[in-house]
């Protein structure tokens, strides 16, 4: 009950994360671009075992409380996941993005396809239904909004670390905790993917072939936006099926964003705002 108290707490300022997401599309730096489509620099921790305390900035282990309790919908997700993790890796051909491979559109696809399915299996499996897919949905883009609304550009303010999207969120979540106000994100990323669907296909696909936190939750966020989307025109006339986001590849992964490197999460807007 607790934890799905600050989860809608949280929800108060959705329509404010999904505002800064776009803005985001906009404001990216032009370094981000690599030399063809989606390219860009592969995560600095791919290699480092998942237990090391530098991957993730330590995510928490919480999860989704439908996936915590119901061992049926746990196995049901989980087994969806575990062939499409195969028949993703067939797809790419074993390329990796360190080896000189694109983040082609084909993966930004696949990371469309891999969110939906996780939302369908959960709105199909568990006993919340629509609710936990609104659950995944909405966390997943509070968890792109809080990584990158902590940004910084001034010197004299940002304690040398700019941040922004970076793949680090604060994960002392706790009451009291210097990561307090992101409280409820562990729900949604954290460090057993058996109750962590998202985390688990970025184990067992995404991360395989280079492609780093930042970048995956900025993908993720958007394919939420291009899922939920409905049809619309544009002021030429021209009509579309769904909200699909312009996207990037290349934002570098931090892995120390808590006190007494950076205060990263008092730097983002209040939830009362």
């Amino acid at each position: 009950r607790q934890v799905e108290t600050k989860y809608q707490s949280t929800m108060m300022y959705r329509k404010e994360a999904v505002s800064a997401l776009l803005l985001l599309v906009v404001v990216v730096p032009s370094s981000f671009v690599g030399a063809c489509p989606y390219a860009g620099n592969a995560a600095d921790d791919a290699n480092l075992p998942e237990d090391h305390p530098d991957v993730g900035s330590r995510p928490r282990r919480l999860g989704m409380p439908c996936l915590r309790k119901d061992a049926a919908a746990r196995e049901h997700i989980n087994g969806l996941l575990s062939r499409r993790a195969e028949e993703v890796k067939t797809s790419h051909g074993g390329r990796s993005l360190q080896a000189g491979g694109c983040f082609t559109r084909a993966v930004y696809n696949d990371i469309v396809d891999d969110i939906g399915l996780i939302a369908d299996g959960l709105a199909n499996v568990t006993d919340g239904g629509p609710r936990d897919k609104g659950h995944f949905f909405g966390g997943i883009v509070r968890l792109a909004a809080h990584d990158f609304m902590d940004f910084d550009q001034r010197p004299a303010d940002n304690q040398g670390f700019p941040l922004g999207q970076d793949g680090c969120i604060d994960w002392n979540t706790q009451s009291g905790g210097s990561g307090a106000d992101n409280a409820g994100l562990e729900t949604i990323w954290c460090d057993d993917t058996a109750i962590c669907p998202l985390k688990n296909i970025y184990d067992t696909i995404y991360r395989g072939i280079g492609v780093g936190r930042a970048d995956f939750w900025v993908a993720a966020a958007q394919a939420v936006i291009k899922i939920t989307s409905k049809a619309w025109t544009d002021t030429s006339g021209a009509p579309h099926a769904d909200l699909d986001l312009p996207f990037r590849y290349g934002r570098v992964d931090n892995d120390d964003c808590e006190p007494p490197t950076v205060d990263s999460a008092h730097r983002l807007p209040g939830a009362q705002h």
